[in-house]
């Protein structure tokens, strides 16, 4: 889902005559897309927790 938010903002943002889109509204549009599609994957990409129960982290 967030390659495909990146790929229509891209498209949004360089091709706006290939959507029935106006310039003035796809742009924006390609915009909020491009940033949910950057999040979405930061929000993927964050550090998980490998702990179990009564284990304090310390690693040898």
């Amino acid at each position: 889902m967030a390659i495909g938010l990146i790929v229509a903002g891209v498209v949004l943002m360089i091709l706006p005559a290939a959507t029935a889109l106006d310039g003035r509204f796809a742009t924006p549009v390609g915009l909020v897309c491009l940033a949910g599609g950057l999040g979405l994957l930061l929000l993927r990409a964050r550090k998980t927790s490998r702990l179990e129960p009564g284990d304090d982290g310390a690693e040898v």
